[in-house]
């Protein structure tokens, strides 16, 4: 989906259009955890790869979903 998403934002810049995409891989849901209870993953590991050091907030995630699509300046 990101490579997708990359390769659109370079193929529509003339017509302002702006392309998004937000990775669920790390996102906290009852999917991911029990992938984590049934040892397929390790949370540290996970966790590990990224900056912030924690899994993805679905509530922060749609709040920030939200100030983008409301935001008149985008």
């Amino acid at each position: 989906m990101v490579g997708l998403t990359k390769g659109s934002d370079v193929d529509y810049p003339y017509k302002e259009i702006r392309i998004n995409v937000i990775p669920s891989r790390s996102i906290k849901s009852d999917i991911l955890q029990n992938t984590i209870n049934s040892g397929a993953y390790d949370e540290n590991a996970i966790v590990s790869i990224h900056h912030m050091k924690k899994l993805g907030d679905p509530t922060g995630i749609a709040r920030g979903i939200y100030f983008l699509a409301d935001n008149n300046i985008m």
